[in-house]
Parts: C-alpha cells; structure tokens; sequence
C-alpha cells in the first residue's frame, strides 16, 4: 500500500461538516463532537510538526463555529462551555487571519445573542 499518503484540509474539512450536521440520539452528538475535537487537534498538530502543513482556512474555523453551535448543547450547564468554545474557535481565527464574512455569519449563528 501507499505508506506516505496523508489527510488533506478537505478530507479534515468534509469530516467536520459530516459532524457538524450531525443528527441523532444525544450519544451520536457527543460521539460527533469528540471526533471534531479530535480532527482539531490533529491539524494543530500536523501545523506545528510537518513541514507539508495542513493548517486551518476560514472553511474550518466556520465550521468549527457550526459544530459549536449545533453540538454543544446550550443550557445552563454547558453554556459557558460552549461560549468559551465559540470564543476560542474564533480567537485562533482571528490569530491565524481567516475572519471573512463566512466566519462572521457563522459566529452570529453561534452566539447565544443572535436570533434563532
């Protein structure tokens, strides 16, 4: 087999739309959620440690903001967990340079402030 073939930004993208739409009992969210973080943490990782990096495009981080939204349930529990996600998604956004208007509407979706 191919022994050098890696995930690029549309395979880790499409996984997180696939999440990020997610339907279901409250498991499969949770499942879905956990494997977005996971998707996360590994295109920190490849950004930080290969030199063919596969970093974050305002495609992510929007859909990173959808997952926060549809995922993490927002009641009185876990709404500071799901500001505190919203807010960190678009922090590295920021940081990194990819706010468009695409990030924006997905970050109004997001807040609890915006209208539903």
């Amino acid at each position: 087999g191919i022994v050098d073939v890696a995930p690029t930004l549309v395979t880790y993208n499409s996984v997180l739309s696939a999440c990020a739409f997610t339907v279901g009992t409250d498991e499969d969210r949770r499942n879905a959620l956990q494997i977005s973080l996971l998707i996360l943490a590994e295109i920190e990782q490849q950004k930080a440690t290969t030199s063919n990096t596969v970093a974050p495009d305002s495609f992510t981080y929007s859909l990173l903001l959808k997952v926060c939204a549809n995922l993490i349930v927002s009641n009185d529990d876990d709404e500071d967990k799901r500001t505190h996600s919203i807010e960190d998604v678009f922090r590295k956004c920021c940081h990194d340079g990819h706010v468009n208007e695409i990030v924006l509407k997905e970050l109004w979706n997001a807040t609890a402030f915006s209208p539903r």
